[in-house]
């Protein structure tokens, strides 16, 4: 909400790579989009694709998420929850630009069942699905070859977490909560359980304590358990210590 510039660029690249691929780029505040090839239509065809770019625009003018492990899954965990809530989808990110096959899934990532039955916990940078659930967690280095620390694998978590909070509250109410809490609790370190604690601040504050109370208890079946009011999580998932550096999406 300060005037900025949205500066999007389509048609980028100059190889096969670039063309695959759509990002955001917070050192030029811009957003590139590939015309695609053998896994992907042009990647500014899909709303999801073009809401969760943007939405790592506002990230990167609000919370700042560190783009590593936790801090780096919910980066793109928020990215792909407002992506489905602009483009209205049926909880999936992808659908409008995916090759299916070769690509072995109809999407690229699903909200609503991150596994889609392709998730290996042991092998989590293997495959095409993603973990549902704390136990399932990947705990993963910080580097480029593991993902960052696994910020597009481990961010399933809260995205079920967030489907669930949707399917209790309602998309227009959710959404506020959502942006609520990224906008103006989160820090750029925060983890899942930080995240947890600021969605059940900004429901009971928005709406009430049956909302509030909700969110709740959509963490708490993904495995991220927090206490009653807003006193702060009562039991710490598991996180990598962060690096000294963060990684640019």
């Amino acid at each position: 909400g300060q005037g900025g510039p949205l500066v999007s660029t389509v048609n980028y690249g100059s190889s096969a790579e670039d063309a695959e691929n759509a990002a955001w780029i917070g050192e030029l505040q811009q957003m590139i989009y590939g015309d695609g090839g053998r896994m992907f239509k042009p990647l500014a065809l899909g709303l999801t694709v073009v809401g969760h770019e943007f939405t790592h625009g506002v990230i990167d003018n609000t919370a700042q998420l560190v783009y590593e492990a936790q801090s780096g899954a919910l980066n793109e965990s928020f990215a792909d929850v407002f992506g489905v809530l602009i483009s209205q989808s049926n909880w999936e990110v992808g659908r409008e630009v995916i090759k299916s096959p070769p690509y072995p899934l109809p999407f690229l990532r699903s909200l609503a069942d991150p596994n889609a039955g392709r998730y290996n916990p042991r092998n989590p940078l293997q495959g095409v699905g993603q973990p549902g659930h704390m136990n399932e967690y990947a705990n993963l280095p910080v580097s480029r070859r593991a993902d960052n620390g696994g910020v597009h694998i481990n961010s399933g978590i809260p995205n079920r977490a967030a489907f669930l909070i949707a399917t209790a509250l309602g998309a227009e109410k959710s959404e506020q909560v959502f942006y609520r809490a990224m906008t103006q609790y989160l820090t750029p370190r925060a983890n899942f359980l930080n995240t947890a604690t600021a969605e059940a601040r900004a429901a009971q504050e928005l709406y009430g304590a049956a909302e509030a109370n909700a969110v709740r208890d959509a963490w708490g079946q993904v495995g991220v358990t927090i206490g009653s009011g807003d006193t702060g999580p009562t039991q710490q998932a598991p996180q990598r210590p962060s690096g000294s550096t963060a990684p640019a999406p």
